[in-house]
């Protein structure tokens, strides 16, 4: 006979995202998101504040504006925020911003350019 119970999977499955970006993200919509981060700290979500940013589209430093401010939020309240799946595009702008910590971890970052010039230095004055 078997057991009707539900037994636990054999492998824990994966955490799901508190919170799922999509489409254009600009300050309009950073008091928005720093309202959602103080909701889920409240709320007593453990560990860092897990972000989806895979359907983010056509970023630019008002994406990086709002995604600032929603990490300085939960910051001030003891937690961070830990952006997953984003975009190589979205990876550079936070890496230009001095923020790609935030998405630290996410997949492969891309390798800076290499110099293929030759054989140049500092000291090269043509």
């Amino acid at each position: 006979m078997t057991d009707p119970r539900p037994r636990a999977p054999a492998t824990a499955p994966s955490r799901a995202p508190g919170i799922e970006l999509a489409g254009r993200i600009g300050p309009d919509e950073a008091d928005a998101l720093e309202r959602c981060v103080c909701a889920r700290v409240a709320a007593g979500e453990p560990g860092p504040l897990a972000c989806d940013v895979a359907g983010v589209e056509e970023p630019d430093i008002g994406t990086v504006d709002a995604l600032a401010r929603m990490a300085l939020a939960a910051r001030r309240l003891g937690r961070h925020v830990e952006l997953l799946r984003a975009r190589p595009d979205l990876r550079e702008l936070l890496e230009l911003a001095g923020l790609g910590d935030l998405a630290a971890g996410v997949g492969p970052k891309r390798n800076a350019p290499t110099n293929t010039g030759g054989d140049h230095t500092p000291d090269d004055r043509r």
